[in-house]
């Protein structure tokens, strides 16, 4: 009798041990023991949501992205709160905006993540409110932790930071920040929420400023007399540049939170103290950043390995952006000099590195020194990442199987870094061609700028306006008009034969 009644509970529990399993060696990262678990556990207690996740979930991770989506379609319908104080529909939208979110569809993942929060919210309705006097507040025990807001509030975030909506993402974030205050990635992540909308902020004000209507206050003569009056106080604008964000916010600290480069530079200094100081003879190892102590990312998994490296890079890069932005060249260097520094650094950040570093040194009027960092050779390479750590201990071949994701960009709202490493090379070789004109070597400038243009496969007006004033400078009026108009840089060939041109009319004009 006895054995019979310990044989029929080992049966009650023996779904849930298998249950148990899948989800422990889901964290390991084996794919096949799991699905075998997860069947095993089909069989005792037939379709269920969570049965439905995991599978949904080892499909993910196998980046059988849309094969997860047809698992999550077929999850069972179930009540809002479960009994052990889960609201399984917001783990169901929430799934859905993360399969979506790796197909690159951001702005429908922020949909479903919204309807997450929407659903979370509704299930904490169903309570009695909470009062501090009484910490239950007549709630079961099990639903204390059942609020996954702010989990979800940092992925709709990060939504709106892919589908170009900084000021979103900011205010998303901003809430989530304040619960965990201890992520290095949560405060580079705000960041990025306030250069992108400082970047959005410029690009708006370039075209109010391109747009004649606004920049022109006056006109009056004609014919060769014909003249116009702009408008002073955009211009004043202009020259202050990077000062924009001040003139938005004058009488609000840089400590208070606002979507600007100030509060992106102590958002970035704050994710720097949070990562481990690290000198460059710690990389000099075998295996990079093996020894390092995981870092605690709630609500995510911890950073280990050369995901602790990859974001501490990835700090330094904004912070020397940030630097130029605010006029702080000293800082600027000092940010890029420890960049440089790391050994085996991605091609994308020893770029940038260069680049910043670069005009950081134009900027402290050391030009011969920016010259160094401004070798188009060097370009061999615009990868930003080291390979995640959390991808190295599961089985290539349960990836090699998948489907290959679409290729994401890096944001909706500004996809200005190159996509090949000819279009990095033209990038430099245009700021070679500006700080040879700085030297006053027009000649070098020219050559430089001739190169960097048969590179673009779109010539940015940057380019189209130091080709005019090269020519200008070179006292070739003609070709400058003829740049402005045709709004693209001449020829090798065709300067050419204006400068022959012009040498066959100066002996008449004597």
């Amino acid at each position: 009798g006895e054995g019979d009644l310990a044989s029929s509970e080992n049966d009650q529990y023996r779904p849930r041990i298998h249950l148990f399993k899948a989800r422990l060696l889901l964290q390991h990262r084996n794919m096949k023991a799991c699905k075998k678990e997860l069947k095993n556990f089909t069989s005792a207690s037939g379709t269920t949501p969570c049965a439905q996740f995991l599978k949904a979930n080892v499909e993910y991770l196998r980046q059988n992205y849309r094969k997860a989506l047809k698992v999550l379609g077929s999850t069972p319908k179930s009540p809002i709160v479960t009994d052990a104080g889960e609201c399984l529909s917001a783990f169901y939208f929430n799934n859905i905006g993360c399969v979506h979110f790796q197909l690159g569809k951001y702005s429908l993942a922020a949909h479903y993540f919204r309807k997450a929060t929407e659903e979370n919210d509704a299930a904490l309705n169903g309570f009695p409110p909470l009062d501090r006097a009484t910490p239950l507040s007549g709630r079961p025990l099990s639903v204390l932790g059942m609020n996954c807001r702010h989990i979800l509030l940092y992925n709709l975030g990060l939504q709106q930071l892919y589908a170009g909506q900084p000021l979103a993402a900011f205010d998303s974030l901003m809430e989530v920040v304040q619960v965990y205050h201890a992520n290095p990635r949560l405060w580079l992540r705000l960041a990025e929420a306030c250069i992108a909308s400082h970047i959005k902020m410029q690009e708006e004000q370039l075209r109010l400023w391109n747009n004649k209507s606004e920049t022109v206050q006056m006109v009056f003569g004609a014919g060769l007399h014909r003249k116009l009056v702009l408008n002073p106080v955009q211009w004043e604008q202009w020259v202050k540049g990077g000062h924009m964000d001040a003139q938005l916010h004058p009488q609000q600290s840089a400590a208070m939170p606002a979507p600007t480069l100030e509060f992106a530079s102590i958002c970035l200094r704050n994710a720097l103290f949070l990562l481990p100081r690290t000198s460059p003879a710690h990389f000099q190892g075998e295996k990079e950043g093996t020894q390092q102590t995981p870092i605690s990312a709630l609500p995510g998994p911890p950073i280990q390995g050369n995901d602790i490296i990859s974001l501490r890079c990835s700090v330094l890069v904004c912070l020397a952006y940030v630097s130029l932005g605010l006029s702080d060249p000293v800082s600027a260097r000092a940010h890029c000099q420890q960049l440089l520094e790391v050994p085996r650094l991605p091609g994308g950040l020893r770029f940038l590195g260069q680049l910043y570093m670069a005009e950081a040194l134009v900027h402290l009027g050391r030009v011969q020194e920016a010259l160094q960092y401004l070798n188009p050779d060097s370009v061999g390479d615009i990868t930003t990442s080291l390979p995640y750590t959390s991808m190295q201990h599961m089985d290539q071949s349960e990836v090699t199987q998948a489907e290959q994701p679409p290729t994401r960009p890096i944001s909706a709202a500004n996809n200005s870094f190159p996509t090949s490493v000819s279009q990095a090379r033209a990038i430099t070789l245009f700021n070679l061609a500006s700080v040879f004109c700085i030297r006053k070597e027009i000649e070098k400038a020219r050559k430089a700028l001739q190169q960097a243009t048969s590179l673009f496969s779109e010539v940015p007006y940057q380019v189209i306006l130091l080709s005019a004033y090269i020519e200008i400078v070179s006292n070739n009026t003609s070709a400058a008009s003829l740049i402005i108009k045709k709004h693209q840089p001449l020829s090798s060939s065709l300067l050419d034969k204006k400068k022959a041109r012009a040498a066959s009319y100066l002996p008449g004009r004597q």
